[in-house]
């Protein structure tokens, strides 16, 4: 899965129409594909295809780490809940 960092951009903020402004100052998100079953990672709810996360920060520093540990299979895995079927009992 990779992950693109974007800014949110707020209504006043003066990079407005760049998507991708590395020094606005704006909330950054993270968009992603994701080709699994819908499931849930760190406690969102993933669907299948397109997705977008905040990356809960304004500097691109941090926002690279936390796109790496989401990006990390080994940490996805740790993190997924698959929710139990129900068994029907057959009478």
């Amino acid at each position: 899965m990779e992950i693109t960092i974007y800014c949110r951009q707020s209504a006043d903020c003066p990079d407005k129409a760049d998507r991708y402004a590395p020094r606005c100052g704006c909330p950054l998100w993270g968009e992603f594909n994701w080709t699994q079953p819908q499931t849930a990672l760190d406690g969102k709810k993933l669907r299948q295809g397109q997705n977008k996360w905040t990356l809960k920060t304004r500097t691109k520093a941090e926002a690279l780490r936390h796109a790496a540990k989401l990006e990390n299979p080994e940490w996805q895995w740790s993190q997924l809940h698959i929710p139990k079927r129900k068994h029907r009992s057959r009478m």
